[in-house]
């Protein structure tokens, strides 16, 4: 059973959920497209010395 929060470092697999709160939390801002923000994503995760942690609630990314 897993505690209905749950903070862990970000992860590739986690850029959906990321990009729906992030939606969620600016409407306005413009819409990356999938191939873009998986480049981005990837390339902010493998920064040196440097962690995204990202809090979950039932697998729904809720905070970064």
């Amino acid at each position: 059973m897993r505690p209905d929060f749950a903070i862990h470092p970000a992860a590739a697999g986690d850029l959906s959920g990321l990009m729906a709160l992030y939606r969620h939390l600016n409407p306005a801002d413009p819409l990356l497209d999938d191939m873009t923000a998986e480049k981005r994503f990837s390339t902010v995760l493998a920064q040196p010395c440097m962690t995204v942690l990202t809090g979950f609630t039932r697998d729904i990314a809720v905070a970064t």
